[in-house]
């Protein structure tokens, strides 16, 4: 909506809506369970800070996506056969450690691409690509760049 406004001229608008962009879970989790902060809501609070001309900020949260990818990359993922809130594709027989893999790289890609290393972040997203042709996260940033 602060974009559409911004194209409309009401820069006020715009940035009462970049503002509540930036609210939310800034800190990247394993996305094993529902209430884990999702990636792309990283993201675009780092675009929204960028359009509100508070660079450190943005960059602090693309920073914390490709460290948390980085960092949790290779991890190796078990499943907890407690937890009551895992999605709907790990209940199913799956290989959680491709899922992170996954995850992370999806994670690398949107914060290499908020840094300007937007060849990174290609390159990343066809990694991603490769191992899973249906991640929806993957499919919307597609068409978000492309």
């Amino acid at each position: 909506m602060g974009c559409a406004y911004e194209g409309l001229g009401q820069s006020d608008k715009a940035a009462e809506c970049w503002e509540q962009a930036i609210v939310g879970p800034t800190e990247p989790a394993a996305a094993m369970y529902y209430n884990d902060a999702k990636p792309d809501k990283i993201f675009y609070q780092g675009l929204a800070l960028l359009k509100l001309g508070r660079m450190d900020e943005a960059n602090g949260r693309f920073h914390k996506l490709t460290s948390y990818g980085e960092k949790h990359l290779f991890d190796k993922i078990k499943m907890d056969y407690f937890a009551v809130s895992l999605p709907d594709l790990l209940i199913w027989e799956d290989d959680l450690t491709i899922r992170n893999v996954i995850h992370c790289k999806y994670m690398m890609a949107l914060g290499y691409w908020g840094l300007n290393q937007k060849e990174k972040s290609v390159r990343l997203l066809g990694e991603v690509e490769k191992l899973d042709i249906n991640h929806q996260g993957i499919q919307a940033f597609r068409s978000l760049i492309g």
